[in-house]
């Protein structure tokens, strides 16, 4: 995961596509309890390549600013290729003072690295910029089908002996710019509901894949899915939640009960009059049972999982109730273990819907 320019204060120094200065924490890698929901609703969609941020995008970007036989492109090719992108300083001494800045081994050249943490800074400065969002064309910033609401954005940092979580986020700004402290091993970030302009930030901080992101802005993957990129892998599951736990649980156990019934017992459908029966078997059409299916979106990195749903969902409270006790396996391990633990959360919450159903249809077969 690349870092950030934090504490190089560059954005005072360019015009980003004749927006003015803008103005941000450069510091921002502390962030408390206090922070509040996030409030966001601008519409805008992804698939554009101003904010592709992946290795082959980069690379290819970089090769048209003309590096050297050291890799390195030119301080004055650097600033055509930034004014070809919309970037621009006002004058001579302030990119003399952006170039100083960004520079950072003094070498007299932006190597790759120093050209995309620039980038990076600048594509997620524009992001915050409110005056820059406004004047954003109409096909960037409206998404087809789908309406957008508010999201809520959470986040766990854990290792085995120390967990710090945070729910919801209020300051985005300052989160998105923060990064994951040095002794937490995994961070994970869980957005809960579809906000595509939340989804662009994130896209350009941990350099997500446009194409992963697609499939998160659409939600109409009805398969699980699975993808590998540069700098990240993707997984998309279908994930549905009982309407009343209480109830299938319920339903669960007798079905179970049901299923160990000796010949010349009664099992638990065999003692309900008819009546009770209709009344039950009414009471589990699919819709009373569970919730339309949802998708759930999982980017997968080193040790950085950004989980996305649909809507609002039990996931949040029981992972953290996992991650909550320190001699748990996801505690000691990393990343991948954290998805394993996502997939039973939700395969815990299938299991008793579906024995539900088998209890409606051993009810069926004992209905008169």
């Amino acid at each position: 995961m690349p870092r950030l320019l934090h504490g190089k204060n560059i954005l005072h120094m360019v015009a980003i596509g004749s927006i003015e200065s803008i103005a941000r924490d450069s510091n921002s890698v502390d962030w408390s309890t206090s922070l509040g929901p996030v409030n966001e609703v601008e519409d805008v969609i992804l698939m554009d390549p101003h904010y592709d941020l992946t290795s082959a995008r980069m690379n290819k970007l970089f090769s048209l600013f003309n590096p050297g036989e050291d890799g390195m492109v030119s301080y004055e090719g650097f600033r055509c290729g930034l004014e070809a992108m919309g970037i621009a300083c006002g004058d001579d001494e302030q990119f003399q003072a952006f170039i100083c800045k960004v520079d950072d081994d003094k070498s007299g050249g932006i190597t790759y690295e120093e050209f995309l943490f620039a980038i990076q800074e600048i594509k997620l400065a524009q992001l915050f910029n409110e005056e820059f969002l406004r004047n954003m064309p109409p096909e960037y910033t409206h998404m087809k089908r789908r309406r957008v609401g508010n999201a809520r954005l959470g986040s766990i940092e854990y290792s085995p002996d120390r967990i710090r979580s945070v729910y919801p986020i209020d300051q985005v700004q300052r989160f998105i710019y923060s990064t994951k402290p040095g002794w937490a091993s995994v961070r994970w970030i869980n957005v809960e509901g579809i906000d595509p302009l939340l989804m662009r930030r994130l896209s350009v901080r941990y350099r997500l894949h446009p194409l992963a992101i697609e499939d998160t802005l659409d939600a109409d993957v009805e398969r699980p899915k699975y993808e590998e990129y540069d700098e990240h892998s993707s997984l998309i599951v279908q994930t549905v939640h009982a309407r009343d736990l209480a109830m299938v649980k319920d339903y669960q156990s007798m079905y179970r009960a049901s299923l160990y019934v000796q010949d010349d017992d009664i099992s638990p459908f065999e003692s309900m009059t008819k009546k009770e029966l209709e009344d039950r078997l009414e009471q589990l059409n699919i819709g009373c049972v569970m919730t339309a299916p949802q998708q759930l979106s999982l980017y997968i990195m080193e040790d950085v999982l950004i989980s996305v749903e649909e809507r609002s969902s039990t996931l949040w409270a029981m992972l953290k109730q996992r991650l909550d006790t320190s001699y748990s396996k996801v505690r000691q391990h990393g990343t991948a273990f954290l998805v394993y633990t996502v997939v039973d959360i939700c395969v815990d919450e299938l299991t008793p819907i579906t024995h539900t159903f088998g209890s409606k249809g051993s009810k069926c077969s004992v209905s008169p």
